[in-house]
């Protein structure tokens, strides 16, 4: 009986305490379970304060347009507070990248559209890796600067920079000697449009310059006539009928220095004239923003002149800022020089890159020595995420032309450092370890979901925040593909209209195109390429 007793007591003692762990393992995982969704939210209003922070940037470039299309500085904040509820603050910042919170595209080689030479001039590509970007872009144009790894001599240290351990950087400092993602890009599209130069030619800005590359007509005499007098339009035909023609820009600066016209009077024709018919002119380097390294890699341009470049730049007036002639009025280069120069060069950019991290920093950390810190770049951030953004303004909607998620990029490039140390030979295969995470944006940004990479339940909270998010910017402004063809009928063509279509021929040309060949589809690389849509055609 006792023996029965005692065992019916230990039977007892193990139910219990197997209670008492099945209790505390619901609890801790309910407490998990919790955690976890705590995160997610967190990770959710992160991504949100970002895209609130892509909106707000996005708004200043709007509202600094006219200054950009007449080449002046761009001088934006670079960090904002976007909510602050007493007890925690949504705070967006941009990461600086050798000492520059935002870039400009144009001031960078396109790797679409610089010639062989050009490329191979830039020491951060040489002449192998330009040959191989050449044959590459023959077959397939690039839609990132990303793409580039899919090349076999590319590393992401080349691409992004490596610290001091070897691991990839991402966000170098100033005296960092510039990488391919500084010196590169796609989106270089300058608007073919007047800047406003002259007596009257304020009345013209944002009119579409008037295309000489074509055989004279009524079409051609009445733009010259209206935008000079009819005397201009006669001397132009005359000279066309003479044999004289404009396959080039070159050839207007060549035919401006035959007449003896001296530089200073060369402004006004250059804005207003061109030999290209496309609505975007592509791949022109940015004379007020490039590096000297790019600017080196130009015809006539050694390093000694790109630098005096650089120097001569910091001290223009507005006015000369608006044309490239200031490099051969500042006795930089010479008309002979200049006129080789002019299909290669562009006095401003509409494309712009920076890298956006946005976060929340809650109440133990909103005090330092009692009182609230003001400076939001020194801030730790809690749920951080960081995105590369390129935002296009050639046309006068904002359009997201690149967007893409680095926050893991700095753990990616441990990794993969650490990986390669521990090899044999630590080749690079070739393979983009970020491949997946590549978007190529266009003028469709209705459904974000499609470029995040997020979890059913983030992707619906998402999409019922997103109108909130959308400030003051319609789905209609942002979905629309094309506007009537009537649109750009017109002579005196402004930037207030734009259309999609496919690419057009380059020249030679008769008659103007109303082809925008810009890069832009939400469309990831990896998806495109299994479905086979054009992801980068418009």
């Amino acid at each position: 009986m006792m023996h029965r007793r005692g065992s019916m007591l230990v039977a007892v003692l193990i139910v219990t305490v197997l209670g008492a762990l099945t209790g505390t393992t619901m609890l801790y995982l309910a407490r998990a379970e919790r955690a976890g969704l705590a995160v997610s939210v967190d990770g959710v209003q992160s991504r949100a304060l970002a895209w609130s922070a892509i909106q707000v940037v996005a708004a200043e470039l709007e509202r600094h347009r006219d200054d950009l299309l007449s080449g002046r500085e761009l001088d934006l904040a670079s960090s904002w507070t976007l909510w602050d509820d007493g007890s925690s603050r949504g705070v967006a910042r941009l990461l600086p990248r050798r000492g520059e919170p935002i870039t400009a595209e144009d001031g960078k080689l396109d790797l679409n559209h610089a010639d062989l030479e050009m490329l191979g001039a830039l020491e951060a590509v040489g002449p192998d890796l330009a040959q191989e970007i050449v044959t590459r872009r023959d077959q397939t144009p690039f839609t990132s600067v990303e793409e580039l790894l899919s090349l076999p001599s590319v590393t992401p240290g080349m691409l992004y920079g490596n610290d001091d351990d070897g691991a990839i950087d991402g966000l170098a400092g100033v005296d960092v000697p510039p990488t391919l993602i500084d010196l590169l890009t796609v989106y270089s599209f300058e608007p073919n449009v007047q800047a406003g130069l002259g007596d009257e030619g304020a009345a013209h800005r944002g009119d579409r310059r008037i295309n000489l590359n074509q055989p004279w007509s009524d079409d051609l005499h009445r733009p010259l006539a209206r935008r000079y007098n009819e005397d201009v339009a006669d001397a132009v035909k005359n000279l066309m009928s003479s044999g004289v023609t404009f396959a080039s820009d070159a050839a207007i600066v060549s035919t401006l220095t035959r007449f003896q016209v001296e530089p200073e009077e060369w402004r006004e024709a250059l804005d207003v004239l061109t030999t290209e018919p496309e609505p975007y002119r592509h791949g022109r380097i940015d004379l007020n923003t490039a590096p000297a390294e790019v600017l080196a890699c130009l015809p006539h341009i050694s390093m000694t002149e790109a630098d005096a470049i650089v120097a001569a730049r910091r001290l223009l007036s507005d006015d000369d800022r608006m044309t490239p002639v200031w490099i051969v009025t500042e006795g930089i280069v010479t008309a002979e020089q200049f006129g080789d120069l002019i299909d290669h060069i562009t006095f401003r950019s509409l494309q712009w890159r920076f890298r956006v991290e946005a976060g929340i920093e809650r109440q133990d950390a909103m005090e330092i020595g009692g009182a609230r810190s003001g400076d939001l770049d020194q801030l730790e951030l809690e749920d951080a995420v960081v995105f590369d953004v390129v935002v296009d303004l050639a046309s006068p909607r904002p359009r997201i032309a690149y967007l893409r998620e680095v926050t893991m990029l700095p753990l990616a490039g441990e990794i993969m450092a650490s990986t390669d140390s521990e090899s044999d030979g630590g080749a690079w295969d070739g393979e983009d370890p970020f491949a997946d995470d590549i978007v190529i944006a266009s003028t469709e940004a209705d459904d974000l979901s499609d470029f995040m990479t997020l979890s059913d339940w983030e992707r619906e909270t998402w999409s019922r925040e997103d109108e909130d998010l959308r400030t003051d910017w319609s789905r209609e402004d942002w979905s629309r593909d094309e506007w009537s063809r009537e649109d750009w009928s017109r002579e005196d063509w402004s930037l207030e209209s734009e259309r999609t279509a496919g690419r057009a021929p380059r020249r030679p040309v008769i008659e103007d195109s109303n082809t925008d060949s810009r890069i832009g589809r939400w469309t990831t690389g990896r998806r495109a390429a299994e479905t086979g849509e054009k992801g980068n055609q418009p």
